[in-house]
């Protein structure tokens, strides 16, 4: 048995994922074997009912489907182990810097306990304190990654207001904000905007976004906080005077652990977290984010 035509449908890309089944009036075994050499998956031989060969190319249509479907949750799987190796890593590595800060901090002061000054056991402490923040935030984020991709995350969805969210948030950030003499300037929409959501989501989305506008505006900058209402749609918006994100950077700017050319503008450090956390709150509530 010589069979061209199967040989040509396996060796091109576009067809070679078609199951292939023999019709032949050869009914010996040496032929069935041949046919299944050449790629076959079913063999039939003349003559023949219809509604068997019909009910055979559905079984191999439905069985191929399954195939393709659990091909693509082994590469989804692959993807995500990855994913989380990649992502181990990066969280250790981030966790292990402060760590060491707080280690070597509390080292110093018990080593110079009985010598050391008081302003210069205060900066000791300030530090301790800021490497012990900066570790809460990104454990705070793993666990929020952790509950948004496992679905676990809980919601009590209820009417609130949108500026008053906003009002609380920038109130809190100005006196952060006044730490780099940046301004934060409220425009808020002149009526309430109620809204249907999480509260506690709604305020981490908030404030997700003021905090990178301050993290990455300049020395004297300001941040505008803006709230309206657009083709029946309540639009929040958060400008700042940074530097902007690079085009190049852009398709990354809601990824996890994305590092970008834009650098806090003060030293502060930044997990490439936060962006992705929010988009995903965002839709969590049932909003869009863009840039």
């Amino acid at each position: 048995m010589d069979s061209p035509c199967a040989n040509a449908l396996k060796e091109t890309s576009l067809t070679k994922e078609i199951p292939v089944i023999f019709i032949s009036a050869l009914a010996e075994m040496p032929d069935k074997v041949t046919a299944f050499k050449f790629g076959a998956v079913d063999y039939v031989t003349k003559p023949f009912d219809i509604s068997e060969v019909l009910e055979r190319v559905r079984i191999h249509l439905g069985i191929r489907k399954m195939q393709l479907d659990i091909e693509r949750q082994n590469a989804r799987l692959r993807e995500l182990d990855s994913e989380k190796n990649e992502f181990l890593g990066i969280a250790a590595h981030d966790l292990k810097n402060p760590l060491s800060v707080i280690e070597g901090f509390a080292r110093l002061l018990l080593e110079d306990f009985d010598v050391i000054d008081g302003d210069e056991a205060k900066s000791y402490l300030k530090n301790i304190i800021e490497n012990s923040a900066r570790m809460y935030r990104l454990i705070c984020n793993l666990l929020d990654i952790n509950a948004i991709e496992s679905g676990s995350l809980s919601t009590e969805i209820r009417e609130v207001d949108l500026n008053l969210v906003t009002a609380h948030l920038a109130d809190v950030y100005r006196q952060r904000a006044a730490e780099k003499t940046i301004r934060v300037h409220l425009d808020k929409y002149h009526a309430p905007l109620i809204i249907r959501s999480d509260e506690v989501l709604l305020c981490q989305i908030v404030e997700n976004l003021i905090s990178n506008a301050v993290k990455f505006s300049p020395l004297g900058g300001e941040v505008r906080v803006v709230t309206t209402e657009s083709d029946r749609h309540t639009v929040l918006q958060v400008h700042d005077t940074g530097p902007g994100v690079d085009r190049n950077d852009q398709r990354h700017l809601f990824t996890k652990f994305s590092r970008l050319r834009s650098q806090p503008t003060n030293g502060e450090h930044s997990t490439g977290l936060g962006l992705y956390i929010t988009k995903r709150l965002v839709h969590y509530i049932g909003g869009t984010i863009s840039y």
